[in-house]
């Protein structure tokens, strides 16, 4: 989480490194749930007010983007955007 990544995109990064599928499992396994969904919310707040607030739709769109490149689930991700949205209004 050193580097803000989400489970699918250090999965995808330790394959291209060739590591066993056992030792990704494993270091999966070892992330902290609590801490995983900080820094996912934290992301969430921050790229969704580096945006302008015009035209939400959009915001809403290129922040869930944004998010899922960085690896996390979409489902994560939805509920993330879904809370920061709540949040702002």
């Amino acid at each position: 989480l050193a580097k803000r990544w989400g489970r699918n995109r250090i999965k995808y990064e330790l394959k291209q490194k060739k590591v066993s599928d056992f030792c990704i499992k494993k270091a999966l396994q070892e992330i902290d749930e609590e801490d995983y969904l900080s820094v996912l919310s934290r992301l969430t707040t921050d790229k969704y007010h580096s945006l302008s607030e015009h035209q939400y739709i959009i915001r809403i769109k290129k922040t869930t983007d944004y998010l899922i490149a960085r690896g996390f689930e979409p489902e994560l991700v939805r509920a993330a955007v879904a809370d920061c949205r709540a949040e702002t209004k």
